[in-house]
């Protein structure tokens, strides 16, 4: 964990069939984590697995807003599971992997907001679910160069559409 995490919330939640505890985490960049388990420390657990693989809260990611929020899929769909795979495999290991994500963590939470406030809002958000998707399948066909190309290309066409900044090229290899 190289950026600086910090638990910022512990709660035990009540529900009809029982409690379960929430564990949220924060880092120094604003990205959260929410661990959920039967006790605290297996919320923490789980908090501290999001954080070692970059899970965050879909608040704080475009791609899982997009799937989870907008099209009602599950946190784990194959989409999701893919453009993961994209980030881990490939993404982590460019020369430039490291300021390719910070620049997506940094970017994406405004670029969220600004979506979600837009009228069109309906219409962005179907556009990247196909870009989305369309990325997913290239990752599955083992294409990880392309898929990289396309999906960042949509997210520096939407920060500059929509927030006025460009966070560069996609790397070329």
């Amino acid at each position: 964990m190289s950026d600086k995490w910090k638990q910022v919330h512990l709660e035990k939640e009540s529900y009809l069939f029982g409690d379960e505890w929430k564990s949220v985490w924060e880092d120094d960049k604003g990205r959260r984590v929410t661990g959920r388990g039967s006790t605290p420390e297996e919320a923490e657990k789980e908090a501290k697995r999001k954080i070692a693989n970059s899970e965050y809260d879909s608040e704080w990611c475009l791609v899982t807003t997009a799937c989870v929020r907008w099209a009602g899929l599950p946190d784990d769909c194959r989409e999701l599971t893919l453009i993961r795979r994209l980030r881990d495999e490939h993404v982590r290991h460019l020369r430039e992997g490291e300021a390719i994500l910070e620049a997506y963590a940094r970017l994406a939470p405004p670029l969220i907001r600004r979506i979600e406030a837009a009228e069109d809002a309906d219409a962005v958000w179907a556009r990247l679910l196909a870009v989305i998707r369309r990325t997913a399948e290239l990752v599955e066909a083992g294409r990880l160069s392309e898929a990289l190309r396309i999906g960042w290309s949509e997210f520096r066409r939407l920060c500059q559409e929509r927030l006025g900044v460009d966070p560069g090229p996609a790397p070329s290899a």
